[in-house]
């Protein structure tokens, strides 16, 4: 049995995992139980959960067009689009909840789509080509009354990505968790190769270079510059950001010290006068300091927070200790050696 794909649903308390025994499941995140199956008559390369109705997936059969089911298990309030690409060249626009097309649009060169991703707040598609190219489209909503006769009523191409000195296959495309960046992990067998482009100004901003394993899947956290790249082996690699501390950012006139000094305090130096300004600055940050502090309440962060469904999602896992079997065989046998 090979998983095939696994894909999260909003909230975060199941997730979908198709695999070439020909089934989609549900599962609970929490129990590790199975909620609803769904059988097919062929393998299925991949499957994704509706990003606001659980109870919809689309599936990817080797033999066949992708389809939509329905896994009976939860309803949430209603979607809007379903993007297919086809390997000649072509991205369907298909309303979910009629299955009416409402537009083909036809990518330049014409090679075959390799991928698809959409931007957390669907505004943007990234579509991987087989000429080797990157493409970001903005989603546009339909003309009231002429879904798909207008020119360009969904999609309009933006930015073209691609490596312009090795011309690099790409295997793994996402957005970024702002749609700010676009990335693209390299299809070559024996390189680990991610690049990383600005959406908005169309330059390259840096190539993440890993261990000699090519790369299957990548994904963008949600919400923190981390990227988790699956290498052929099954490795799963994390990339974030190297911060330096750099103090004197916060106070202009801080010095660093290469070793410990013995400080000598004026006789002076910390008395507080009424008339001082800074014992004023002082008594004003220590009633701030006093104040209840809110530690219940969540800030909505404006770029990530695409739907009032996110308030109620499911952001941990609980730790469940597994008993060691071989540890659990030599305590029994310790115990039948005590008997003797």
């Amino acid at each position: 049995l090979t998983v095939t794909s696994v894909s999260w649903t909003k909230k975060g308390y199941h997730l979908l995992s198709s695999s070439s025994d020909q089934d989609l499941v549900l599962w609970d995140a929490l129990k590790g139980e199975c909620c609803a199956r769904v059988s097919l008559s062929t393998a299925i390369l991949n499957a994704r959960v509706h990003p606001y109705n659980s109870d919809l997936c689309i599936a990817s059969p080797a033999n066949s067009a992708p389809l939509v089911y329905s896994i009976h298990y939860q309803c949430c309030m209603p979607g809007n689009l379903i993007y297919i690409g086809s390997n000649k060249g072509f991205i369907t626009v298909i309303e979910t909840a009629t299955r009416e097309v409402l537009e083909v649009v036809k990518v330049s060169g014409g090679s075959n789509i390799k991928g698809l991703s959409c931007s957390r707040n669907g505004q943007h598609l990234l579509v991987n080509s087989g000429d080797r190219t990157i493409r970001v489209f903005e989603c546009k909503a339909a003309p009231t009354g002429q879904a798909g006769a207008s020119s360009g009523g969904f999609l309009r191409p933006l930015r073209e990505f691609q490596n312009a000195v090795n011309r690099l296959q790409w295997r793994a495309i996402c957005f970024s968790s702002d749609s700010e960046y676009a990335v693209g992990g390299s299809a070559n067998k024996n390189e680990h190769s991610i690049h990383i482009w600005n959406r908005v100004k169309g330059n390259l901003e840096t190539i993440l270079e890993g261990p000699p394993e090519g790369i299957h899947e990548l994904v963008w956290h949600p919400t923190r510059p981390i990227i988790a790249s699956v290498a052929m082996t099954g490795k799963i690699y994390l990339w974030a950001k190297s911060y330096t501390e750099n103090w004197s950012a916060f106070a202009p006139d801080f010095k660093e010290l290469e070793e410990n000094e013995e400080y000598v305090e004026r006789e002076d130096e910390f008395d507080v006068t009424p008339a001082d300004p800074e014992a004023g600055r002082a008594a004003k940050a220590k009633a701030e300091e006093e104040e209840d502090v809110d530690i219940y309440t969540v800030d909505r962060l404006g770029p990530y927070s695409d739907s009032d469904m996110s308030d109620d999602g499911l952001h941990w896992l609980p730790t469940i200790p597994t008993q060691d079997p071989d540890l659990e065989e030599a305590e029994r046998a310790g115990e039948g050696e005590d008997e003797d």
